[in-house]
């Protein structure tokens, strides 16, 4: 009976041991700070996403008055942030929280581009040179774009297609304006399926 008692103590033990090692609490991190307009300093209300490791989705938001926001988070992880709003650019920004044994605070603050009427939103070559020919990066900045479209479908842009990186100031206009006409041609067929959104 010893025996016997003996190894189903000692069978238990290590199970108890690891029960015991996995039952502890992973530490986390209260992270906060505020979310500012990037021209004004203006604190702003938007709605964030924070996409884990897993996939997962932890949806909060900014405070409109005061741009404050705070979320607890497991430590040393890193965390994809998403801003949204119908006022803002969408942007994405990736986080690496603090490694911790214990409960913290770690405070991070965000900035975004609030859209304006008249702001230049980006300026590009979209054009080899001397070409209607789209580039790759150019491809991919309108790619950047119909993404900004999706999630700001109120918003109305303007392109503006032009020749300077083929002609100088003193170049023929017939020149200029038939590569420019080439372009939007170009431009256009290649945005046809959102164009909607857009003016050229």
């Amino acid at each position: 009976y010893i025996f016997i008692a003996f190894l189903f103590i000692a069978f238990l033990l290590p199970n108890y041991s690891l029960a015991q090692f996995n039952s502890k609490k992973r530490s986390h991190v209260l992270v906060k700070g505020t979310v500012t307009d990037q021209d004004t300093g203006d604190p702003l209300g938007v709605k964030i996403t924070i996409h884990t490791i897993n996939k997962k989705k932890i949806k909060t938001q900014s405070n409109s008055s005061t741009g404050h926001y705070e979320q607890l988070l497991p430590a040393g992880q890193v965390y994809k942030f998403v801003f949204t709003n119908y006022e803002i650019l969408r942007k994405e920004q990736t986080v690496k929280v603090r490694q911790s044994d214990k409960f913290t605070e770690e405070e991070i603050d965000f900035t975004v581009q609030k859209l304006k009427k008249g702001v230049n939103l980006m300026d590009v070559a979209l054009f080899e040179r001397n070409s209607s020919s789209l580039t790759s990066s150019g491809k991919r900045k309108l790619k950047q774009l119909q993404k900004i479209m999706r999630f700001n479908r109120s918003v109305k842009l303007d392109l503006i297609v032009n020749a300077s990186d083929s002609f100088g100031d003193g170049s023929p206009q017939a020149q200029v304006s038939e590569l420019v006409g080439k372009r939007a041609a170009a431009l256009q067929n290649y945005i046809k399926d959102w164009k909607r959104y857009i003016k050229i």
